[in-house]
């Protein structure tokens, strides 16, 4: 009977899927291909909002506060996609990339901060069961802010004005994706950016503290 090299009789190595090999070349490319060296210990802190509501704001604060890995999904899309077209196969693909190279970092040893709109239940479920299998902590918090705060960040994105974190996303895309957002009816921190964001801080702070 057939055998794998180093494995039992009969037993068939699984060939990795798509979204774990290129999982494995972004962490070469970002400098993630060793395990975490100090830091507080594996966790999972998932950013759940829409484009312009400041979740890549809250992610800054927290990696200058903690020594995190901040995962964005805008990021992996550029790696990933030489011309992003932004279609739901292409974010599929990129939300499955991101699923695994949290696995394989939690596995490492790394806090990370998920920093994408994760606006469907189903994908905020599967990160949590990572997180679990992983035997790591996790904390979801959701991004709000008004509308005309969003507006005026994005204005100030397109003319070179803000940060944009790697975001091609205008209002359009905002109100495109606010149509597809589930609620977040599990455990969660909401902040509106436009605010204090202290509470949300003080979240991870505890959360970290139990890593």
């Amino acid at each position: 009977m057939a055998s794998t090299a180093g494995g039992a009789p009969g037993e068939q190595r699984r060939r990795p899927r798509r979204s774990e090999v290129l999982a494995g070349r972004l962490r070469e490319r970002f400098g993630w291909d060793r395990p975490a060296e100090g830091g507080p210990g594996p966790a999972l802190i998932v950013l759940s909002g829409l484009p312009g509501t400041g979740k890549s704001y809250l992610a800054a604060a927290i990696a200058r506060r903690h020594r995190v890995l901040v995962l964005r999904s805008d990021e992996v899309r550029k790696a990933t996609f030489e011309r992003p077209q932004y279609t739901p196969r292409e974010s599929g693909l990129v939300y499955l990339t991101c699923y695994a190279l949290i696995e394989q970092l939690l596995r490492d040893g790394y806090a990370v901060v998920f920093d994408a709109t994760n606006l469907q239940r189903r994908g905020r479920k599967r990160l949590r069961t990572i997180a679990e299998r992983a035997g790591a902590p996790s904390l979801t918090i959701v991004t709000v802010a008004p509308p005309h705060v969003v507006a005026e960040r994005m204005a100030q994105r397109v003319a070179g004005e803000a940060e944009a974190y790697g975001s091609d996303a205008d209002w359009t895309i905002h109100q495109r994706l606010a149509a597809t957002a589930e609620a977040v009816n599990e455990p969660a921190v909401v902040v509106d950016t436009s605010q204090d964001i202290a509470p949300a801080l003080e979240a991870v702070d505890r959360l970290l503290l139990d890593a």
